[in-house]
């Protein structure tokens, strides 16, 4: 979770309306992708990109992250502020 999420009193965990599966990874080990996103949360920290709850929002850190990963951009099952607003 990026810094600027940590202090964010919107997007808890306790918060989640859904959960998509929006793909596998396969064939790297969890070291790799544990680095990945450790890598993407620190360009994510150093943009300082502000938090918007209806704009830029931890759904469009989610889908920044998906992507990084090499993950075409799912279509969401539910409406979802901010998704089109990719960190």
């Amino acid at each position: 979770m990026g810094s600027g999420q940590a202090a964010s009193p919107w997007d808890q965990p306790q918060n989640v309306q859904a959960i998509q599966l929006v793909g596998l990874i396969h064939g790297v080990s969890i070291d790799h992708v544990v680095g990945n996103m450790r890598s993407y949360e620190e360009h994510f920290d150093k943009t300082a990109y502000a938090y918007h709850a209806s704009v830029a929002n931890s759904n469009s850190y989610a889908v920044g992250q998906l992507e990084a990963f090499g993950f075409d951009s799912p279509e969401p099952i539910l409406p979802t502020p901010g998704w089109d607003k990719k960190s």
